[in-house]
C-alpha cells in the first residue's frame, strides 16, 4: 500500500514540476501535451494561469494522496480522495472530441500520445486513487 503512495504522490509532483515547467516558459514536450484539431490547430491555450491552476491542483493532490494515507494531522475527508479518482476516471473518457478513450480525432500528436501514454497512466491513477481511497 505505501508503496502506491509514493508512486502516485512521486507521479504528481513530477507532473507539476512539468507544468511548473510550462509555466515559466519551457518547450520541452509541449506539442504533445495540447490536444488539436484535424487540421493541427490547437484546441485551447491554457496560458500561464491555466497552466499554475494545473499544476497547483497536482500538488494538492500529492499532499491528499500522501497525507491523508499516512494519517498526519491533517483532517482530509474520504470525497476528496475520491474526488482526485474521479477527476481522472473522466479525463479517461475524455470529451468525446478530442480527449480520451472515445476522441473522434485520432491523427495528431496529442492524439497518439493520449492513446499511448495519458489514457493509461490516468485509468492507473484512478483505478489506484479509488483502491486508496476505499482502504
Amino acid at each position: 500500500m505505501n508503496s502506491i503512495i509514493y508512486f502516485n504522490t512521486a507521479i504528481f509532483l513530477f507532473l507539476a514540476g512539468v507544468h511548473f515547467y510550462w509555466m515559466a516558459g519551457g518547450k520541452w514536450g509541449i506539442d504533445a501535451a495540447l490536444p488539436a484539431t484535424a487540421k493541427h490547430d490547437l484546441v485551447f491555450n491554457p496560458g500561464k494561469t491555466g497552466t499554475l491552476v494545473v499544476a497547483l491542483g497536482l500538488v494538492a493532490f500529492a499532499a491528499i494522496t500522501f497525507a491523508h494515507n499516512f494519517h498526519f494531522e491533517i483532517d482530509v475527508p474520504h470525497y476528496l480522495r475520491y474526488g482526485i479518482a474521479f477527476v481522472f476516471f473522466i479525463r479517461v473518457i475524455g470529451d468525446f472530441r478530442y480527449v480520451g478513450l472515445f476522441r473522434k480525432i485520432n491523427n495528431t500528436v496529442f492524439a497518439r500520445y493520449d492513446r499511448q501514454y495519458y489514457i493509461p497512466l490516468c485509468a492507473y491513477l484512478a483505478i489506484s486513487e479509488f483502491f486508496l481511497a476505499a482502504y
